[in-house]
């Protein structure tokens, strides 16, 4: 999703109606700077996801089955207490390695030869790895996420994000951190709204587990 998007309503109705199963995320920074977001635009996404969420709200109210499934897990996750302390599973549960054979921490990173961690001939750096921290810690381990309120629904986000906006993966993206604080807040709104339907046990989304 792109913060300055002034169609995200369309967008997603499109898919909703089109009954296209259908995956998004934050647009973030990129390496070859094709595309540095813009802070201010986040007024515009924030207007925007207004109308996307009221559009949730009378479509799952009125039963219909939802193709955007991020939407739904979220809303499980406030129900449930689901929470994630860590952002991302990079340097723990694998390696990415490019066409050459260089090893990243993250598929984020391969686009710049400086962060590799290692190649397939020489096997992994992992002093590297350890001194420039390209792996996500617990969030409660960023002293700047530890009094956050969400900081165990963004999970202190990803390491090469915050590496990419501030050569350090401890310190958090500006950024993300304002556009999850949006989304959250959205997704909080829309799970008071629909609570009632929730715990009726007779929404087409809501049946898979006992509420």
């Amino acid at each position: 999703m792109l913060p300055n998007n002034k169609n995200l309503a369309e967008a997603f109705l499109f898919f909703e109606e089109n009954k296209i199963h259908f995956i998004f995320s934050i647009a973030t920074n990129s390496f070859d700077n094709h595309f540095s977001p813009n802070i201010e635009d986040l007024k515009t996404f924030e207007e925007q996801l207004d109308i996307v969420i009221d559009n949730y709200r009378k479509l799952i109210e009125g039963n219909n089955k939802i193709y955007a499934a991020k939407i739904i897990n979220d809303l499980k996750r406030i129900h449930y207490g689901a929470v994630n302390k860590n952002g991302c599973v990079a340097s723990k549960e694998g390696y990415f390695i490019d066409i050459d054979g260089n090893i990243f921490s993250c598929s984020y990173h391969s686009s710049s030869k400086d962060l590799s961690i290692g190649n397939i001939y020489t096997g992994i750096d992992y002093e590297k790895i350890i001194k420039n921290s390209y792996y996500a810690k617990p969030v409660d381990n960023y002293p700047a996420c530890k009094v956050c309120w969400m900081k165990y629904l963004c999970s202190g986000s990803y390491f090469a994000i915050k590496w990419l906006e501030n050569k350090n993966t401890d310190d958090p993206s500006e950024y993300l951190c304002k556009t999850y604080n949006i989304y959250w807040r959205a997704i909080i709104k829309l799970y008071i709204q629909l609570y009632p339907v929730i715990i009726s046990g007779n929404n087409i989304n809501f049946c898979d587990r006992k509420n």
